[in-house]
């Protein structure tokens, strides 16, 4: 396992945007408890460079990821909505 000071250099590569996507995803994962300890060992034996993902697993990964993507952005909305009308609100209350 390289060190912390090792990923940070290896994370100033201009060509180390996957490698910080995949940490980012990875470590938000893990503060889900819906990220299981199953799905954590699937995820360390799938970034073994030995293993291939078969095409039918990566279109289902493909749906499940829109999906879950289409499920932030109507979060994000719902969660701008409900600051927007309560600043709106507190203006009024205010007048």
């Amino acid at each position: 396992m390289p060190t912390t000071s090792e990923i940070i250099m290896m994370l100033r590569d201009p060509d180390a945007g996957w490698l910080g996507t995949l940490l980012v995803a990875l470590n938000e994962a893990r503060s889900d408890p819906n990220f299981s300890t199953l799905h954590q060992e699937l995820f360390a034996v799938l970034a073994n460079p030995d293993k291939t993902i078969p095409e039918t697993v990566h279109a289902a990964a493909l749906h499940r990821s829109m999906e879950f993507e289409d499920r932030l952005d109507q979060q994000m909305t719902e969660l701008d909505h409900s600051l927007t009308t309560e600043t709106v609100e507190q203006v009024v209350r205010y007048d």
